[in-house]
């Protein structure tokens, strides 16, 4: 993962944003990030896009 998905998600978390929704493998391949209590779960748009 890089350096902007790495900011884009700590900002997501920071603001207690809980679902990010994105068309990005690398991203979707984490599916869930846990830290200090705050919960983000990354999926693709649609459910059976995988």
């Amino acid at each position: 993962m890089g350096g902007r998905d790495s900011l884009i998600l700590a900002n997501f978390l920071f603001n207690s944003i809980e679902r990010m929704i994105t068309f990005d493998m690398e991203l979707l391949d984490v599916m869930e990030i846990l830290i200090e209590g705050k919960r983000l779960v990354i999926e693709p748009p649609i459910d059976d896009y995988r």
